[in-house]
C-alpha cells in the first residue's frame, strides 16, 4: 500500500536566531513522501531570509514549500492559512520556528495513523535557547491527560479547558477540513484542537521524544506556562483575550458539537467576565449591563484595592 502524503508545516515567526536548526531538523525527516511547508508570519527579522538561504540547494527526497505572509496574520490566522490552504498532505505535522523535529519523528506518527484518528501527540525534549536540555517542570504527564480525554465527555473538556501541547501535534487533515479555519484571534489552538479532535476521532499519545521543544523568554509558550510577564495588568489582559478567543470559537464550532444549552450559557457568561477584565484592565468600552452583573462589583474591587497588593506582592 501507498504511504499517504504528509505536510509537515513549520509555523514561523520571528525566529531567525533559530530558524536554522528548525530547517535541520525538517530536511532530515526519513519518511517519504513528505511536503515540508517553511511559513512565516511577516516577521521583522532576517527568519524567512535564513529558510531560503537554507533550503535553495536542497536536493532530497522531500518537497519544500515555502510562504511569507504579506500582513502578520497572528496565530489563529496563520496556521488556518497554512493547514486549509497551503497543506496538501493527508496529515499536518505541526511544528515552530524555534524547534527542532528529530529525524524519526513523522515516520513513528505515521506508524499510527488511520481513519479513526483525529490527532497524535508525542513526548519531547525541552531545551533552552542555546539548545541545552532543561528540565520542564511545567509539563504535563500527558499520559494521564489521555486518560482524562479517554473518560470525559467532549463538554467536560471545554469545561476542564483540557489541551495537548500544540507544537507535538499531528493531525487528520479531514478534521481540519471538517471545521475550518479558526478565527484570526485564537492564540490558545491548543485548547480548539483538543476538543476538535475528541470530538472528530481518536487521540493518541506517544511516549516518545521525537522533538526538542524550546523554552525560552520570546516563546509564547514561555511565557503561558511559566506565566512569565512583565505585569499584572498585561496578564490580565492577555489572559482574558485568550480565553475569549477560545470561547468564542467553541461557540462558532457549535454547528458541529452540538452543545447543551447549558453549557452554552455556561460560556457566554465567561465571555462576559472576559469582557468584564478587558474593561477593568484594558481599554474595552463600559457597557451598562454591567451593573446587573454581580461579578462586576466584586471585580471593580479587586481592581481598586487588591491588584496593587498583588503586583508589589508578586
Amino acid at each position: 500500500m501507498s504511504q499517504p502524503l504528509v505536510s509537515l508545516t513549520i509555523i514561523c515567526y520571528k525566529a531567525e536566531k533559530f530558524i536554522r536548526e528548525a530547517v535541520d531538523g525538517a530536511l532530515s525527516q526519513t519518511y517519504s513522501p513528505l511536503e515540508i511547508i517553511f511559513s512565516d508570519d511577516n516577521s521583522p527579522d532576517d527568519t524567512f531570509k535564513i529558510i531560503e538561504e537554507a533550503t535553495k540547494d536542497y536536493k532530497g527526497p522531500h518537497k519544500i514549500v515555502l510562504n511569507r505572509n504579506e500582513k502578520n496574520l497572528r496565530i489563529g490566522g496563520h496556521i488556518s492559512k497554512v493547514w486549509s490552504n497551503i497543506a496538501k498532505g493527508d496529515w499536518i505535522v505541526v511544528s515552530a520556528g524555534d524547534d527542532i523535529s528529530l529525524p524519526n519523528r513523522v515516520e513513528r506518527l505515521m506508524e499510527f495513523a488511520n481513519d479513526h484518528v483525529s490527532l497524535i501527540h508525542h513526548d519531547c525534549i525541552s531545551i533552552d535557547e542555546n539548545s541545552q536540555i532543561i528540565v520542564d517542570r511545567n509539563n504535563f504527564d500527558y499520559r494521564k491527560c489521555l486518560e482524562v480525554f479517554d473518560k470525559n465527555d467532549i463538554e467536560e473538556t471545554i469545561r476542564t479547558g483540557l489541551f495537548v501541547k500544540g507544537a507535538t501535534m499531528c493531525l487528520n487533515k479531514k478534521m481540519v477540513d471538517a471545521y475550518g479555519p479558526m478565527n484570526p484571534e485564537v492564540t490558545n489552538e491548543d485548547k480548539v484542537l483538543a476538543y476538535r479532535a475528541q470530538h472528530f476521532g481518536k487521540i493518541i499519545y506517544l511516549d516518545d521524544k521525537l522533538m526538542k521543544y524550546r523554552m525560552h523568554p520570546k516563546s509564547v509558550s514561555y511565557h503561558q506556562d511559566l506565566t512569565i510577564y512583565k505585569s499584572f495588568i498585561f496578564f490580565k489582559v492577555d489572559s482574558a483575550k485568550n480565553f475569549f478567543s477560545v470561547y468564542k470559537q467553541i461557540l462558532i464550532d457549535n454547528k458541529i458539537l452540538n452543545l447543551s444549552a447549558n453549557l452554552l450559557k455556561e460560556l457566554e457568561n465567561k465571555k462576559r467576565t472576559c469582557n468584564l477584565d478587558l474593561f477593568l484592565y484594558g481599554d474595552a468600552p463600559f457597557k451598562f449591563d454591567y451593573l446587573r452583573d454581580k461579578r462586576f462589583f466584586f471585580k471593580l474591587f479587586a481592581r481598586i484595592f487588591l491588584k496593587p497588593i498583588l503586583f508589589f506582592k508578586r
